[in-house]
């Protein structure tokens, strides 16, 4: 049979989105402006949620149509200004650290300053932006493009804190430029209060790390070594964190419980930072002299503190080490065997590829033991995940849709998943037929016996129903356009489960017939 190359579902992209945007000024502009907002093949997260062509074209035509005008959690636009805000993210953390040692009372114009400043106005954009960005809920495996539920989300969660990290920076302009002294010794306890709060931005360090793991994805990078990376990120955060904070508490010490004539007043930047680092490695009580019990009681927890921090780093590299090793020697085994077996059977270089192009679409490199993780599970949790995932398929076919429940479980437990590969022939036409099948997600096309082609099916879509009842030939040829996973329907297993119902049988073998009958007359 002739290779069919499928060139129906890229027009249908464009044309979505030429249809909405059809007229006006700057058309080109504004189609741009609005493929950025867009749900994004591109963006790493959408293969995950929306794992078929059908599925992100539905995604797209229901935000074209409704949500025009906020931004998807999985387009273009919210993906590079995540990767944009990690970046301001991580300098924020190394101003944090830098800031703290600069007087509280300098009301000076520094670069330092200035830095933070710019930077958190950028953090209010985002917060801004945030009101109009859907968010993905897995409880409902749904894209949330509600305009209140986002807001309601998101001030439920980080609203307050994305704002009140930022209130310093909205505070230091007048502060910088106000000549009134009475403002000043007002403001001078809230400023110094919503400097320390800037701290509290690590929690957010989740954030960063998700973004990691985007960008990890979206540049193919190895997942051992974006692990370590991630590691060692999480760890240098959490040590600018603590000079940051190890600083703002030396400075309050100093000022209040060190007399004024033993208080380090020659201390510069670098200096504080090597007295510090030399605390948390334990190599010393620091680069100064303990001659008051403040700063003995101050060095030991800082020590503690460094203590705690090393196993933490010995620990996350160990982590690293263990899953490493054993992802990669239990993978590389089992490549070895397919490698191995292939060989010992002297299969043709096409059929290796086709092998091993099976072997990526099903495990996706990642491998896992289906049939181990069946027989561990419960008979009754394994069928509880697959009436869940093929539910909705099987109560779309017109015979089942006014089955019972009950009757409906028991058919989705006879389910049997079957792949096919790009251009594998799934039926014949004239070949007796004993299954029928629902697509998953993937392409077919299907082919009258002249070798015509009819039409497409996509995710949702099922074909060759009446072999559940008559013995009859196939009528058509089904052809996978794109791999496919599909789920099978055994004749038997049909005839089994309704055994018990016989007036269904009655009733559905009514339907077929009449559904055989117009076949034949097309």
């Amino acid at each position: 049979m002739k290779r069919h190359e499928c060139k129906l579902l890229q027009p249908a992209r464009v044309s979505i989105l030429n249809e909405v945007i059809d007229t006006g000024m700057f058309i080109n502009l504004r189609r741009f402006i609005c493929r950025l907002r867009i749900i994004s093949p591109s963006h790493p997260m959408t293969s995950v949620y929306y794992n078929s062509h059908r599925a992100k074209l539905e995604e797209e035509v229901r935000q074209l149509v409704f949500h025009r005008w906020l931004i998807h959690p999985y387009s273009l636009l919210a993906m590079y200004w995540e990767f944009f805000v990690f970046l301001v993210y991580s300098i924020l953390l190394i101003n944090l650290s830098i800031m703290a040692t600069i007087n509280v009372y300098n009301r000076q114009p520094t670069p330092i300053v200035v830095v933070k400043m710019t930077m958190d106005y950028v953090m209010t954009i985002d917060i801004v932006k945030t009101f109009f960005t859907g968010y993905y809920d897995t409880a409902k495996s749904k894209t949330i493009m509600d305009s209140r539920l986002i807001a309601k989300k998101y001030l439920r969660s980080y609203f307050f804190l994305d704002l009140a990290c930022c209130l310093h920076s909205y505070l230091i302009p007048f502060r910088m430029f106000s000549k009134n002294t009475n403002f000043l010794d007002k403001t001078f306890i809230l400023s110094v209060a919503l400097r320390t709060l800037s701290s509290l931005r690590i929690i957010r360090i989740r954030r960063g790390l998700d973004t990691l793991q985007v960008f990890e994805m979206y540049a193919n990078l190895s997942s051992a070594l974006n692990r370590a990376f991630r590691n060692i990120l999480t760890f240098v955060i959490l040590l600018l964190w603590l000079f940051g904070m190890i600083f703002q508490i030396g400075i309050f010490i100093g000022t209040h419980f060190i007399p004024e004539e033993e208080r380090d007043i020659g201390d510069t930047v670098p200096k504080v930072i090597y007295s510090t680092t030399l605390m948390l490695l334990h190599a010393s009580f620091g680069d100064r002299n303990l001659n008051n019990p403040v700063k003995i009681i101050f060095s030991l927890v800082v020590m503690a503190v460094g203590y705690c921090l090393q196993i933490f780093l010995y620990t996350l590299v160990l982590q690293v080490w263990i899953r490493y090793s054993n992802a990669k020697i239990k993978n590389e085994n089992l490549y070895q065997q397919f490698t191995e077996y292939l060989n010992y059977k002297r299969l043709p270089m096409s059929l290796r590829k086709k092998f091993f192009s099976f072997y990526h679409f099903k495990f996706e490199n990642q491998f896992y033991n289906e049939a181990h993780i069946n027989r561990m599970i419960s008979t009754i949790l394994r069928r509880e995940i697959m009436v869940h995932v093929t539910k909705n398929h099987v109560q779309r076919v017109e015979f089942f849709q006014n089955l019972p429940d009950v009757v409906l479980s028991r058919i989705v437990s006879r389910l049997k998943s079957e792949i096919y590969l790009t251009n594998d022939v799934i039926i014949n036409a004239g070949v007796t037929g004993t299954c029928m099948f629902f697509i998953y997600f993937g392409t077919v096309t299907i082919y009258t016996p002249s070798g015509r082609e009819i039409c497409h099916l996509e995710d949702g879509a099922h074909f060759g129903e009446i072999a559940l009842i008559f013995n009859e030939p196939r009528v058509a040829t089904v052809v996978a356009v794109t791999p496919c996973e599909l789920f099978v329907l055994n004749r038997s297993d049909f005839l089994d489960v309704l055994r018990p119902f016989p007036e269904l049988i009655e009733n559905i073998t009514k339907l077929a017939e009449e559904r055989l009958r117009t076949t034949v007359f097309q």
